[in-house]
């Protein structure tokens, strides 16, 4: 963190012995100058902020399990259930990174008041410290979290403690009104009137985290985007350099099929720059019903957390007939050509998009105007009794909670079935529903005769669009990378081959 560097500091001419006696002055401007070495340079005080502040980094996270990086890695989200699974899973609740972050410290620098109440649940988080010597309480009121403030306050977190740079929560606080409850709950201890600066009653609790949390019907931090606001995305696509391609249209999609699945990226690349499709979602539609393109590739490409993935993956699940569906019709329909992979992360991003295109598409259209509910998968219906379309849309409060709740399906789905291979596990459905516990509000649940005939229906019978592909950490896949690494060569001779037969160009 130290730094040893030389620095010019530059001053105008004063023209005196004693301002600038082993000063030069530069040849070419009347502007001394003069070398200013700075030793022991640190970026703690350099100012507020400058430590980790809550954030955690992939060279932070090396040497974790990967449970323990996705935990870490979820605290920054409003995902809730996923970090719960996680935890359920095996991820260490105390885990931290390089930089002494916990997963309290980020869901601090986050603002995600349910996944703080989650994680408050491990109380040795509430002093714990990273490298800056920084606590939660400092990372939440630097950030301007007034509501998790008040919520770490009442958990009894110390408005006193001092981080390395000698700085008190508010010290570093850049908001006045969490700086304000800060310095009120400092000064004489009175918690009371810190929760009052916040406008909010005095109400005493007695019991854990989730009564703190329910005594004051917290919701999302006001700090950030509202929830409210959605993203509209757009692509600038690049003009085609085949103007015509009617004539050898098979050819390119058979080489078109090999490049996908050799890097998803290049095929949809060659796609649209041979005018095979007008854009890279029409590309990727395409390849959803083209013979030998690979489930595993489509999912783990459109899983991944670049601008591309994310335009394409809802241009394709947009496409798709999700009016008058349920929870698991809609993970049926959505992944019946697309494999979900199991990196948490990436299946946690193509199930947000389904929950979202689903609650988009049922809050566009009023009930009168749909199609009746039982004439979409009515053999499936009938056998799962889930709810669907505008009868599940009245308990669903927002499209994050469908994420969710879609979430926990394919997460209960592995925990019974797993590949549907190997003998059947088991979970109980009250301990699933402590997993779905608080996804409406924080001390709101999603009706049980909504989450029941769900957890049913993945009991009775496995779901093949639920399955989730290996990921490239996994022995397994490790396993399976090596053996074909032979046959990748060979699709990378195949694309030679079809590309040659084409062209009749042999320059490789």
């Amino acid at each position: 963190m130290g730094a040893s560097q030389g620095l010019t500091a530059a001053c105008q001419p004063c023209y005196t012995e004693s301002c600038c006696d082993d000063d030069t002055l530069d040849e070419k401007s009347t502007t001394y100058t003069r070398p200013l070495t700075v030793h022991g340079f640190n970026v703690l005080s350099f100012g507020p902020g400058s430590g980790p502040a809550g954030q955690v980094f992939e060279e932070t996270l090396r040497g974790l399990s990967r449970a323990d990086r996705s935990l870490l890695q979820f605290s920054s989200t409003a995902c809730l259930v996923a970090v719960r699974w996680l935890i359920h899973q095996g991820a260490a609740p105390d885990v931290h990174d390089a930089n002494g972050t916990t997963a309290l410290h980020v869901a601090c620098r986050s603002g995600s008041l349910p996944v703080v109440c989650e994680v408050l649940k491990y109380s040795q988080l509430l002093e714990a410290v990273d490298i800056a010597g920084w606590t939660p309480l400092h990372i939440a009121g630097h950030m301007g979290r007034s509501e998790a403030v008040r919520f770490l306050l009442q958990a009894r977190a110390s408005p006193h403690r001092r981080n390395a740079s000698g700085q008190t929560p508010a010290q570093i606080s850049l908001d006045r009104v969490t700086r304000e409850v800060l310095q009120a709950a400092a000064e004489d201890g009175d918690w009371e009137r810190g929760m009052v600066a916040l406008g909010d009653a005095e109400q005493e609790v007695e019991d854990g985290p989730e009564d703190y949390f329910a005594a004051f019907n917290m919701k999302e931090d006001r700090v950030g985007v509202p929830h409210q606001c959605e993203r509209e995305l757009f692509f600038v696509t690049p003009k085609a350099s085949i103007k015509e391609v009617t004539t050898f249209r098979k050819s390119l999609m058979k080489v078109l099929v090999l490049l996908f699945n050799l890097k998803p990226s290049a095929g949809l690349a060659f796609a649209v720059a041979c005018g095979l499709s007008e854009s890279y979602g029409a590309a990727a539609r395409a390849l959803l019903h083209t013979e030998g393109a690979d489930r595993s590739k489509i999912g783990n490409f459109l899983g991944q957390d670049f601008s591309l993935c994310l335009l394409v993956r809802f241009g394709v699940l947009d496409s798709l007939p999700l009016l008058c569906t349920g929870v698991i019709s809609c993970l049926e329909l959505s992944f019946s050509r697309i494999q979900l992979p199991e990196d948490m992360d990436r299946m946690e991003r193509l199930l947000h998009a389904a929950a979202l295109v689903w609650w988009r598409k049922h809050r566009a259209l009023s009930p009168s105007m749909l199609p009746t509910e039982g004439t979409v998968e009515d053999d499936k219906t009938s056998e799962t009794k889930e709810l669907v379309g505008h009868g599940l849309l009245q308990y669903i409060s927002s499209a994050q909670v469908m994420s969710q709740l879609m979430f926990s399906t394919v997460m209960l789905h592995q925990v019974i079935h797993g590949d549907g291979t190997g003998a059947t596990g088991t979970m109980s459905f009250d301990d699933w529903a402590n997993m779905n516990k608080g996804l409406e509000d924080v001390h709101k649940d999603i009706p049980n005769f909504v989450t029941r005939p769900i957890y049913d229906a993945i009991c009775a019978k496995f779901v093949p669009e639920l399955c989730m592909a290996p990921s490239a950490q996994s022995p397994t896949s490790r396993s399976q990378a090596r053996s074909h690494i032979g046959s990748e060569s060979s699709t990378g001779l195949r694309v030679q081959c079809a590309w040659t037969s084409w062209t009749g160009w042999t320059g490789w």
